[in-house]
């Protein structure tokens, strides 16, 4: 009678409102990642219950399941708001701040729920799949692997449901500009032109096999299985997907503003708010970016001109200095090696120099790796992986081999991505306890790379850029957010071409051709590219209240933990957040 109570009131809380709102924050987790069995595996969260049956599946893309997931978004969030928010403790009510935005933010994007391009070289299906496979994928047994090639398996109907949601998005008039078309062109050709056995599908099992001790005879039966799947499902997958490509290139465009698909304008309002987590308008963020470039350029000439670096403009000298024999790295393999090495010391630097500045450090370890070679033509320089809820899996710094900065740039690099930049913002928040658990997942942008771009400012502040080359690249870094910003809004509001946009890059940039990819990279993802900026401001200006509220009481270590231990939040949250804080600390005086 007693099992038969508890699990009528589980089924209860699953399928009805339940009592406790407590009940209803797991739930709604649940539901969610329940949802999406690649979400599962990259958090790790199952596994620990011995429930590995989601890293055999892949991702249902299909139009009824974005339906159905819109209907599901709508129906947590009225339970949500359904809630008597006066009963609530004060840890209940910013759960129940930050759910109600993230989940109404959702809703408010439904109107434009085929406005992204869902394939690009960016963040493309088509990319990301491989390399969630190669890099999330569990593989510790032989039954990971027999799961990993049933995900093999399942890339046609992925495929198929992607190509279904293509069509649907151009008959609705929903054309990527030929720029996304060609790329994305470009890099499917590329992979589907390597042999199955040279594939990162097939090179990332073979040697996680060997780690597992999986027996010589299974290996060779895993691997042969592998390579039938690739050759056979994978690559005819991708086949049809660039043939539909290549009937998109012959009808798409040079405009590459979200202004020119159907309600463009009101798409890039929202993509703003959703990013930015502020109601600011474009015309506000052109106008803000074009004041922060000119600051920056005249202290970035002043720091140009003290090391005596020739040029007519910040843009033509920074490549001056990039192309400097002293600071780059060869693109050979001793090259890419002491680019690795440098990046792994710089790491170990940081995590030896930032922690008087914490109260709180993560538990989960952090590794450098390399881009996965198919990714590099196309990736970012570096970027930030997060460890797995379980501890089965690091945090990883990707590093571009094919693409390496100048040495001077590489410090600015380690300190966004890594130290104490994103490694430290997401895995404290994965390590929170006491919480509900979609705080420790939940993502804003704004929040997370405000705080990466704030990272860079700390690492600054702390003495991390061991010389005054290495505080240019700092001082770099801040310039490309700020234009971030004029670019962006120029785009997608004010109508640039692609060739303004990236001649007025490549004039505050140490390399062209990244100026290109940045821009491509604003083409794909409106609005995204303003969060950093808008993130930072908000989060010194919290600071500097702080300062002058606290006066010498004034604690960074407990500011930082105020920031990092409540887990990623819209920016009007932390800024109520920090205020309660400085409250508090009056208050012990």
């Amino acid at each position: 009678m007693a099992l038969a109570a508890a699990g009528a009131a589980a089924a209860n809380a699953w399928w009805f409102k339940p009592l406790s709102i407590n009940v209803f924050y797991g739930r709604v987790f649940l539901r969610y990642v329940l949802r999406d069995p690649e979400l599962l595996t990259s958090l790790g969260v199952l596994r620990p219950y011995g429930i590995t049956s989601p890293d055999g599946r892949l991702t249902d893309v299909s139009d009824r399941r974005l339906h159905e997931d819109q209907a599901f978004i709508r129906s947590e969030l009225a339970t949500l708001r359904s809630y008597d928010t006066t009963r609530l403790s004060p840890s209940q009510r910013l759960s129940s701040e930050i759910l109600d935005w993230y989940l109404d933010d959702l809703v408010r994007g439904q109107a434009f729920a085929y406005h992204h391009y869902t394939v690009n070289a960016y963040d493309g299906v088509q990319s990301a799949l491989p390399e969630f496979l190669a890099v999330n994928q569990p593989l510790r047994s032989a039954a990971d692997a027999r799961r990993y090639i049933r995900r093999l398996s399942a890339f046609g109907t992925k495929f198929d449901q992607l190509l279904e949601g293509l069509r649907i998005r151009d008959s609705l008039g929903l054309v990527p500009p030929r720029i996304v078309v060609d790329e994305a062109l470009a890099q499917m050709r590329g992979f589907t032109a390597t042999p199955p056995r040279d594939n990162v599908l097939y090179t990332a099992l073979a040697p996680k096999l060997d780690s597992a001790g999986v027996e010589p005879d299974e290996r060779a039966r895993l691997l042969a299985a592998a390579e039938r799947e690739i050759t056979g499902t994978v690559y005819p997958a991708y086949e049809r997907l660039i043939a539909f490509e290549e009937g998109l290139a012959a009808r798409a465009g040079d405009d590459v503003g979200a202004w020119h698909l159907p309600d463009g304008d009101r798409y890039y309002a929202w993509a703003l708010r959703h990013y930015t987590t502020t109601d600011v308008s474009p015309d506000s963020l052109h106008a803000l970016g074009l004041g922060l470039v000119s600051r920056i350029e005249a202290d970035m000439t002043r720091v140009l001109d003290s090391l005596k670096v020739p040029g007519p403009d910040v843009g033509s000298r920074l490549r001056a200095l990039a192309a400097d024999p002293r600071f780059v790295y060869a693109t050979d393999s001793a090259g890419r090696a002491r680019f690795l090495a440098d990046a792994t010391g710089l790491v170990a630097n940081a995590e030896r120099r930032v922690p008087a500045a914490f109260s709180r450090l993560p538990r989960a370890p952090l590794v450098v790796r390399p881009v996965p070679a198919f990714r590099e033509a196309a990736a970012a320089g570096a970027y930030y992986s997060a460890p797995a809820l379980d501890g089965s899996r690091p945090g990883i710094f990707f590093v571009n081999l094919a693409r390496p900065p100048a040495s001077w740039q590489l410090p600015t690099l380690v300190s966004h991505e890594a130290v104490p930049g994103h490694h430290f913002q997401i895995a404290i928040a994965q390590e929170l306890s006491g919480v509900p658990i979609f705080r420790t997942v939940i993502p804003f942008t704004a929040y997370d790379e405000g705080w990466a771009l704030y990272a860079e400012r700390l690492a600054y502040e702390l003495g991390l850029d061991p010389d005054a080359y290495s505080v240019l690249g700092y001082r770099e870094a801040e310039l490309l957010r700020a234009v971030r910003l004029v670019v962006d809004t120029g785009i997608h509001w004010k109508r640039w071409p692609r060739d303004r946009a990236i001649a007025y890059m490549a004039a505050r940039m140490a390399d062209t051709a990244d100026a290109r990819a940045e821009v491509d990279r604003y083409i794909v993802d409106p609005g995204q590219a303003c969060a950093y900026m808008a993130g930072e401001l908000t989060l010194l200006d919290l600071r500097d209240r702080a300062r002058r509220e606290l006066g010498p009481a004034f604690d960074l270590r407990r500011f930082h933990a105020v920031v990092l231990e409540n887990g990623a939040m819209p920016l009007a949250v932390l800024g109520r957040q920090v205020d309660a804080w400085i409250a508090r600390e009056q208050g012990r005086r």
